[in-house]
This record gives structure tokens, sequence and C-alpha cells, in this order.
């Protein structure tokens, strides 16, 4: 899954994983999630030893309140 996020008038394309809730809306409507729909990504950044990872994981969708 990639996901599109603009930040101070840059746009950056993140690749992401996705947790078990977003899979499971998928598959069961793919139309659920859909391009252009707003997602919750959290961004992790490890640093063992001297690796950095930088890992984006997609933990939901927002959907409009109002």
């Amino acid at each position: 899954m990639v996901v599109r996020r603009w930040y101070k008038g840059q746009t950056y394309d993140i690749p992401c994983l996705a947790t078990q809730g977003i899979v499971n809306m998928w598959t069961a409507n793919p139309r659920e999630i859909d391009t252009g729909d707003w997602v919750l990504v959290k961004f992790f950044d490890e640093n063992p030893d001297t690796h950095e990872r930088n890992i984006a994981i997609v933990t939901d969708k927002i959907f409009k309140s109002w």
C-alpha cells in the first residue's frame, strides 16, 4: 500500500504496511477503502545498533462524522 502525504507544500509517496483491520476492510468490500480516502498512519523509527528503519503502518480509515 502506498500513502500520499502533503507536508509543507511537498508531496511524498510513502510505502506502508497495513493492520489486519485495514486488510479485513479491503477484503470484505474493496470499495470500503479507496483512492483519495484519508487514513491514519503510525510512523515508527527504529535504530537497532546502527541500522535505521523507518516503518509506516496504516492503522485505520478516517470517516467524516459531521
